[in-house]
């Protein structure tokens, strides 16, 4: 679990969103009581100057591990634990080798090796996604699931995701735009799970989008909800298909190259657990409307 700044922010987010370097996150070790950790990176990148990823490291700030408590008739905290050392550690090591290998950080290669490597961190990057997914799955299938929440700036929270995903959009040539000019609108919320959400409803946006089009993020005041809204101009969804969308491994179109079927249900699922709800308005070749709705929160109460 990544540990906020005092002023409430995170120093690896800053940093992937202008792609600089970052240092001093804290992080806690989830399930392990004590056990803190300081991560540092730095921006990878092609000879081009595309960006791949981070490359980095921790150092421990506290190792004092808490005696384990007794399992569970149903030991359901051991399955994020088991997805960490059988798969999650194994795969950021062959993403970071590969991302080593792809910018030929170790000297000169050849392009065609390059390019597998290259492939390799992506088809890794998927997989790990893909685990982190499942991971969340189970939380929040939980019968004693809650998210605890505090008032959030829905506008930050635009400007945020925006910028983790400003890379991915203009790879796609596709434009994000987000209003700098809104006034702040405040939710009750929690602030990793409703970015986490609007990062997701953003990046299907630029996954469907054509090219040269724009993903377009604002947000409203709806009585007495916060709405954060993702329109886009893709191809759109049939009536028929848009409560299936938000089951679990659900696609539009399977066949088509995309994600795996789970971020639309866990957004959704973490939106009802904040008292919120998310919704779509579309048809056929008419875009897509997405709206995270959540309790509205009055400045006055905010502050």
């Amino acid at each position: 679990r990544l540990v906020d700044d005092d002023d409430g922010t995170l120093p690896i987010l800053e940093a992937i969103a202008e792609r600089l370097p970052f240092a001093g996150q804290i992080a806690e070790l989830r399930d392990v009581a004590g056990a803190r950790l300081s991560l540092h990176g730095q921006p990878l990148e092609t000879p081009d100057g595309r960006f791949l990823g981070y490359s980095g490291g921790f150092r421990w700030l506290e190792r004092r591990f808490a005696a384990p408590a007794p399992a569970p008739v149903v030991p359901v905290s051991r399955f994020a634990e088991r997805l960490d050392g059988a798969l999650r550690r194994p795969l950021g090591q062959i993403i970071a080798s590969a991302d080593t290998i792809s910018t030929r950080s170790e000297g000169p290669l050849r392009q065609d090796y390059a390019s597998y490597a290259s492939d390799i961190a992506s088809a890794g990057r998927h997989l790990l996604g893909l685990v982190d997914d499942l991971a969340d799955v189970q939380a929040v299938e939980r019968s004693d699931f809650i998210v605890p929440t505090e008032p959030v700036d829905l506008c930050d929270i635009a400007r945020r995701a925006a910028g983790l995903l400003a890379v991915r959009a203009a790879d796609r040539d596709v434009r994000i735009d987000v209003s700098d000019a809104q006034e702040p609108l405040f939710a009750q919320s929690e602030f990793r799970r409703a970015l986490q959400i609007l990062v997701n409803l953003v990046g299907n946006a630029v996954r469907y989008s054509p090219k040269g089009s724009a993903v377009w993020i604002r947000t409203e005041r709806e009585g007495d909800l916060a709405a954060l809204v993702v329109a886009d101009q893709g191809k759109g969804i049939a009536l028929d298909d848009q409560a299936r969308i938000f089951e679990k491994f659900e696609r539009v179109d399977p066949n088509e190259p995309g994600g795996n079927g789970l971020g639309l249900y866990i957004s959704r699922r973490l939106a009802r657990a904040m008292g919120g709800d998310i919704t779509v308005d579309s048809g056929p070749g008419q875009g897509a409307r997405f709206v995270l709705t959540l309790p509205a929160v009055n400045p006055v109460s905010a502050g």
